[in-house]
């Protein structure tokens, strides 16, 4: 199930169900990082995982896996925090045709150790105490590609987009991870 890379940019115009924020970062006139340093603003995936409702907001998860620049998964070289929960998001405006409730979920301490090109995938999942598989995989999206250097890289602000789904984590009681510089 390997979808195309999107940029916020494109997500937020054409809303799809799911979305990974914050990678304007990745997306800067430098579109680099610095090796070891965190990704600021961190990874975040928000939106309606395929085929989930409210009710299977406490029973998702996602992870995060580093991908080399041929789509390989390269998890040694990918270092922070690379799981999360899933964060129901409050949402102000609701469509009628949304088949989920809105999450997030947030990677705020994710490093990459190495240089190179790379692209972040995250994978949605459910638990699954029915069929006895553990969980199930409902959905995945990916960064664009971007490049890591051994070398001192701005931090980049985030969008205001960014800024707004950061504020309403914050505002739920979530511990953001606030700007490197």
């Amino acid at each position: 199930m390997h979808q195309h890379p999107i940029t916020t940019r494109q997500a937020y115009h054409n809303e799809p169900k799911f979305q990974v924020q914050h990678v304007q970062y990745w997306g800067s006139t430098s579109n680099t990082s610095s090796c070891g340093a965190k990704l600021y603003p961190p990874v975040i995936a928000k939106g309606r995982p395929a085929g989930t409702t409210e009710d299977d907001i406490p029973y998702l998860f996602a992870t995060a896996i580093l991908l080399d620049a041929e789509g390989n998964p390269v998890p040694e070289q990918l270092g922070g925090s690379f799981s999360a929960a899933a964060v129901g998001l409050d949402e102000q405006r609701r469509s009628s045709s949304s088949t989920g409730h809105p999450v997030a979920f947030m990677f705020p301490d994710l490093n990459i150790a190495y240089e190179g090109t790379y692209s972040i995938r995250v994978d949605v999942y459910r638990v699954d105490y029915v069929s006895g598989q553990g969980a199930i995989l409902v959905d995945q999206v990916e960064t664009r590609m971007f490049a890591v250097c051994d070398a001192d890289v701005p931090c980049q602000r985030p969008s205001s987009d960014e800024r707004s789904v950061l504020r309403k984590l914050r505002d739920q009681g979530y511990s953001v991870p606030s700007s490197p510089a």
